[in-house]
């Protein structure tokens, strides 16, 4: 069935790029006025054009997400073709592209999605504050990047670069006022501190009082507290020599999530009936209201500094990149979704973790004008992380008169409830050497052969301990003892080699096909229901990708079509999920194969239209998970079909300046929670429509955008989670909301 799918889709590309070049031939549009402008990436670490360029990968700039109602990660994911976000909390960030991710989030496993801020490594998922202001661009590689990139990156690479100080004086305030007490205060100012020094700082305050209530504590949830900051100098002490110094922070403080019951319909447990009352009698279904028995919160604070130096040298450009990053977060979440007033079952989560990173890198690569180009590196990285996560659980309660009390019939199921606390304390080390060389053969075909070493180590101790000592353990440790102090360490290192060969038809487009190896190293799970289990790690996953694409541009450049077909195997792929009352960690053989699409098209003036189409077939081809088998299911969070399109018209007034009207649209087919492929855990479709009207002034220093996001009012899941019980417990994505940003520009 897998080749017959892959065939199928090199079949549509090959009709794709055949298509596009009929219409190519055709002399039915002819480039008048407006072009594209050209899209300047770092995929390959040297900025190059996004249509010379072997790889998957899209590109949003900074004016798209400072215009387009793109405020973070989540709007990135629904414009970017194989890329899904879902998420527990503001420090658990769960990210798959092409149907490869990871839920784990112990302090002993890495994301196969990684993070870079500015080139730099980000070790932790939620170790990046995602307000994106003054951003110069985000790029999305999608597949394994096991050769240039930093570690672990094996699902795909996730790119933030901010924008650079400059020499030209720039300042700029902004506010932004919305539905639900939205409050935005952003700001920068640039510019020219000496003959060699240039500095920007920037920051963005933003509040909002949340769309979701507990009615039974009275408090706002899903509100927003965050203070982000950015500080940069850049230094030009000679013509060849520039230093790049760089400082963020950012600190959140919410109230926390409001997790609803339902599913409720799909059940057919025995304790349905009683979550329905208590449903009934509570928030009648109304997924903005829960009422957990405990005031959430969610707190975070981020930073780092960074030292960038870029040399250029007779022999090439050196590159040295050194920085530092932290990350402390801690939150209590009541992960039940009613209290044990009304239901048999709570459960509240606390966690804290403290994190920190040093990491270093250095380059060494050609010009680029050579027929030949080469890059060599090394990459350096130490991480230390603390966490504790705390479970306190109770099953039943103490009315005398429920079926649940102490002299009910299910009274004895209070034997699940208990109060256990795990710690870790990881210490992890990371070395790579990388090299990538191309070769022009003549003026059409182009080789490129890449390799990386890579060698991990990770240090650990962990503890389970419990605190209600009544001879049983509680939720998620079940009847499994406790454990303390139980350490162990182990290494992994893999050799990780790639090979690209693109053809180029013609000055507009080139055809590529690429062979890429991805590694993630071994993991320690969290939350292990035994001293062994803590102390056995995870196998390594590895991957190993074949690509077909082609990067076109047609009309003089008014028209630019990207299509790729890949087929990606995965070998001990580490899976985590939550069975019954446990969380369980093991290997899985799995393929994701499928066909991404994304274009541009500006055929009139003024008018520009743009859109992508993936298809992705994403399954596990062997799970087996203690008695239950999921080979053949789905992987989770791997929607089959997913597009996006955007339309933008500007139009001139007579006094000089501008109206800007878009209107975008996305869709994401259904796709499941876990790999049980349970109806419980099964997301419906979306389609999310947003709009936005700009006006800009005859001089562009005013800028006036009224917009709207999730125009239908459409209500998904950001998480769900089957209960203990009964039904699921789930947090949902915000509803409608409409605001109006007023920017001014001083220069």
């Amino acid at each position: 069935m897998h080749k017959k799918n892959l065939l199928h889709s090199a079949v549509t590309l090959a009709n794709t790029v055949l298509v596009s070049s009929t219409l190519m031939a055709s002399t039915a549009l002819q480039a008048e006025g407006y072009v594209l402008e050209e899209v300047i990436v770092s995929a390959q670490k040297r900025s190059e054009s996004l249509q010379e360029v072997p790889v998957a990968v899209t590109a949003i700039s900074g004016e798209s997400i400072g215009e387009g109602g793109v405020n973070g990660l989540n709007d990135i994911s629904r414009q970017t073709p194989g890329f899904t976000m879902t998420q527990f909390n503001i420090a658990e960030p769960q990210l798959y592209i092409r149907g490869i991710g990871s839920t784990q989030d112990s302090a002993g496993s890495d994301s196969p999605v990684a993070m870079f801020l500015d080139e730099v490594y980000i070790g932790r998922s939620g170790g990046v504050s995602f307000e994106l202001y003054d951003i110069e661009r985000v790029e999305v590689l999608r597949g394994p990047q096991g050769t240039l990139f930093g570690k672990n990156v094996v699902g795909g690479a996730i790119s933030v670069v901010t924008t650079k100080p400059s020499e030209e004086f720039k300042a700029k305030i902004g506010l932004t006022a919305g539905n639900d007490g939205l409050r935005v205060v952003s700001g920068l100012v640039n510019g020219a501190l000496s003959d060699t020094v240039n500095g920007k700082f920037s920051f963005s305050k933003k509040d909002s009082d949340g769309y979701a209530k507990n009615i039974s504590t009275g408090q706002d949830t899903h509100d927003v507290d965050n203070l982000s900051t950015r500080a940069q100098l850049l230094l030009t002490p000679s013509d060849n020599l520039e230093i790049l110094l760089g400082a963020d922070y950012s600190n959140d403080e919410n109230n926390g999530n409001c997790r609803s019951i339902g599913e409720l319909d799909l059940d057919n447990r025995p304790l349905v009936p009683f979550y329905r009352q208590a449903v009934a009698a509570t928030t009648n279904g109304n997924i903005r209201q829960c009422v957990g028995d405990v005031e959430t919160y969610q707190e975070r604070d981020v930073g780092g500094l960074l030292a960038k130096v870029t040399w250029d040298m007779d022999l090439g450009t050196f590159t040295s990149i050194s920085a530092y990053r932290e990350s402390d977060y801690k939150w209590l979440d009541d992960v039940s979704g009613l209290p044990a007033a009304v239901l048999p079952l709570i459960v509240h989560d606390i966690a804290q973790e403290d994190s920190d990173q040093i990491s270093q890198e250095f380059r060494l690569s050609s010009e680029d004008s050579d027929d030949l180009q080469w890059l060599l590196g090394y990459f350096y990285m130490r991480e230390n992380i603390d966490r504790r996560e705390r479970f306190q659980s109770q099953v039943g309660n103490d009315d005398p008169l429920s079926p649940f009390g102490p002299n009910g019939p299910l009274g004895a199921a209070r034997l699940l409830g208990g109060d256990v606390e795990f710690f870790q304390d990881v210490k992890s080390e990371s070395h790579a050497l990388f090299g990538q060389l191309s070769y022009s053969v003549n003026d059409e075909l182009s080789l490129s052969l890449g390799a990386r070493w890579s060698y991990d180590e990770k240090e650990v101790r962990q503890s389970a301990l419990d605190y209600e000592g009544a001879g049983h353990s509680g939720v998620p440790l079940s009847f499994a003892p406790p454990y303390e102090n139980a350490r162990a360490s182990d290494s992994w290192s893999e050799f990780t080699p790639s090979f690209s060969a693109d053809y180029q038809i013609n000055e507009d487009g080139f055809v590529y096909f690429t062979l890429a190896k991805g590694y993630k190293s071994g993991a320690f799970i969290g939350q292990a229901n035994s001293a062994e289990a803590a102390t056995t790690p995870l196998q390594p996953e590895q991957a190993t990708s074949y690509e077909l694409g082609a990067k076109t541009e047609w009309f003089d450049n008014r028209l630019r079509l990207n299509t790729s077909v890949y087929k990606i195997d995965y070998s001990d792929l580490q899976v985590f999920s939550l069975k019954g009352f446990s969380l369980v960690s093991d290997n899985a053989e799995a393929t994701s194969q499928g066909l991404d699409i994304e274009f541009v098209a500006a055929l009139i003036e003024n008018f520009q239209l743009s859109g992508s189409w993936s298809y992705l077939d994403a399954e596990y081809e062997t799970y087996i998970s203690g008695d239950d088998d999921y080979s053949g299911n789905v992987l989770p969070r791997a929607p089959k079909h997913s597009r996006s399109i955007k339309a933008s018209y500007l139009h001139s007034l007579t006094n000089g300046g501008e109206l800007e009207f878009a209107l975008s649209y996305d869709y994401k087919s259904k796709f499941y929670f876990d790999p049980d492929n349970s109806p419980l855990r099964e997301e419906q479709a979306v389609e999310l429509m947003n709009a936005n009207a700009t006006w800009y002034s005859s001089d562009q220093d005013w800028r006036v955008n009224a917009w709207v996001k999730n125009l239908a009012d459409e209500e998904y899941r950001l998480h769900s989670a089957i209960s203990g019980f009964a039904g699921t417990v789930n947090l949902y994505a915000p509803p409608r909301s409409f605001g109006l940003t007023v920017e001014h520009t001083f220069k």
